[in-house]
């Protein structure tokens, strides 16, 4: 649904949607429900249902015990293959859950540079700090 349509949304993920659009969309994806077509239209409700999803996890998807992992492979390694794979033996250790949200955000795209070319130009530049605040411990 967010993807289909709405990337070239600027200001996706930093918009943020009404309220009560926002309550009734987590309602019925919590309920289960398959009626969602109202919220085609609203894509900043979508981002925020996402967001929230994200805020409201018991702990970062790269996990606080996982952090020093992360800032090493991405910082410290050089050699490109071997931060590939530190990166994937990094992955490899996350809780599943963890582990299925990321690999989601990734095969979305959602996480890769493309994103910015598909128009919405605040999407990579907002990640960290905007949509994704449990993406990564913060406070460390």
């Amino acid at each position: 649904m967010l993807l289909a349509s709405s990337m070239k949304e600027e200001g996706l993920f930093r918009l943020a949607a009404g309220a009560s659009v926002l309550r009734k969309l987590k309602s019925s994806l919590a309920s289960g429900s398959n009626a969602l077509e109202e919220f085609y239209s609203d894509p900043h409700a979508v981002a925020g249902a996402l967001k929230s999803y994200l805020r409201e996890l018991p702990q970062p998807l790269m996990t606080f015990e996982l952090y020093d992992e992360w800032v090493k492979a991405a910082r410290w390694v050089q050699d490109i293959d071997s931060r590939l794979q530190s990166l994937r033996d990094t992955c490899g250790r996350l809780p599943q859950d963890s582990y299925n949200n990321l690999r989601w955000f990734v095969r979305t795209g959602l996480l890769q540079p493309q994103a910015v070319t598909r128009g919405s130009h605040s999407l990579l530049k907002s990640l960290p700090t905007k949509p994704l605040p449990s993406f990564h411990p913060t406070g460390i």
